[in-house]
This record gives C-alpha cells, structure tokens and sequence, in this order.
C-alpha cells in the first residue's frame, strides 16, 4: 500500500510492508524498555492463529529513527517470521529524552473511528485534538493521552455512523 502522509511538523505516517530486515533496524535493546514476556506470546499466538489484526495501532519512531512505541508487535513478528503491513508514525520529538508517545489504543481507535470512519487508511493527514488526562492501568491510575471525541474541523461531537 505504501500510502504516506506528512504533517507540517514533518512528522510521517505510512502504511510500509514489513520485512524481517526493517524490523531488524528497529530493534535497539540499549535503549527499549523490557519485553514483557506474556505481552510478546498474546501477540505471537495471534499471529500464528490468524487472528492478528492490523487496527491501525502505529508503530512509533522518534526523528532519529528510534523505536519508541511498537517494540513487542516487532519482536513478534521477527520471531513468528510472520511480516504484516504496518502503519508507522516517524518523526515524533523527542522532549527531555522522554518519549511522548500517541498510542491508537483500543480506547482511541474507537473514537478515531467515530470521527473519520472506520478504515484507518482514511485516518492519514487527519487532524485529532488531543486531551491530557488518566487511566486505570492495573490497580492504580497512570496519565495518558486521548482522542477528544471533537471533530476538528466542526468543532462538535461526530454523527454516528
């Protein structure tokens, strides 16, 4: 598909088939966070069965190049051989060496969707407005960012569709 989309603020997203060689590149131990084990097996085990979905979910990468979010979907797909398309987001500064990262979560697909539809191809170049506040991640909350269910260019909740 290999569609691209540049912001202004030279921040990419394309849809890029994935190769054994790329995700090889992305890999950067030294600078990842740990692989949780049982994360890296859902993920496998969905792959193997058929059931893995591409849902728009980016894999992030700083301006330099530097995997910052996306890190187990990686590791499994080398590790299963199994290479799907994937929609990555380069470009994203880096502040303070502190990653901040966009994640298209289950939370923020739904509403990506219910604003620009429910194909993601049709999310790129899109603007979203998005919100500061928290989750529940286990027993305790932890901030996060979310999709203002605002479309921005009409300033008001969307139509269902």
């Amino acid at each position: 598909m290999n569609n691209q989309s540049i912001s202004n603020t030279g921040i990419t997203a394309e849809w890029v088939q994935l190769t054994r060689q790329y995700c090889q590149q992305l890999v950067t131990p030294e600078i990842q966070r740990h692989v949780k084990f049982r994360n890296l097996k859902k993920i496998e085990n969905a792959l193997r069965s058929g059931e893995f979905i591409t849902n728009g979910e980016p894999i992030i990468l700083c301006e330099n190049g530097t995997l910052i979010d996306g890190q187990h979907r990686i590791q499994a797909f080398m590790r299963t051989g199994i290479f799907p398309e994937a929609l990555i987001v380069s470009g994203v500064i880096l502040d303070n060496e502190t990653p901040k990262r966009f994640v298209a979560n289950v939370t923020n697909y739904q509403t990506l969707k219910a604003i620009y539809g429910k194909e993601p191809d049709g999310w790129l170049g899109k603007k979203v407005t998005l919100t500061p506040t928290e989750t529940k991640f286990g027993a305790k909350m932890t901030p996060c960012i979310r999709v203002k269910n605002i479309d921005p260019a009409t300033g008001k909740a969307p139509t269902a569709f």
